[in-house]
Formats: structure tokens, C-alpha cells, sequence
């Protein structure tokens, strides 16, 4: 379930932060690496949690606007 998936992932220290969502995607999670190795990493250990059926990755390349 979800709640499974969240549990798990709440265990990752490089998950800065998860939230639910409607749409195509049940969580979005915020991840921090040091580097695109660290990143592979982390990426195999989300895939690896039982109730993750697929994944997409977006980099966040500049922030225009924070608040």
C-alpha cells in the first residue's frame, strides 16, 4: 500500500521530503545527493521497496522562485 511505501522511504536520509499527490503519481519525493552515483543509488533503493510499480526523475536545475 501507499502507507507501506511511505514507511519505507521515510528511511532514506537523501529524501529531503515526501508528499502525496493525485494524478499519475501517488508521492512525489524530494531527494538531495552529492553526487549523479549517489543519486543512481538512491534511485535502485526506491525501485527496490515492495509496492513501487515505476518511477520518473525530474532534476531540479535552477529555482526561480522560493518563498
Amino acid at each position: 500500500t501507499t502507507n507501506d511505501v511511505i514507511r519505507a522511504l521515510r528511511g532514506l536520509a537523501e529524501i529531503q521530503s515526501l508528499h502525496t499527490t493525485n494524478g499519475g503519481w501517488d508521492l512525489v519525493a524530494e531527494i538531495r545527493c552529492d553526487s549523479l552515483l549517489a543519486f543512481d543509488r538512491v534511485l535502485g533503493q526506491i525501485r527496490s521497496v515492495d509496492g513501487v510499480i515505476n518511477s520518473e526523475s525530474s532534476l531540479l536545475l535552477n529555482s526561480v522562485l522560493r518563498t
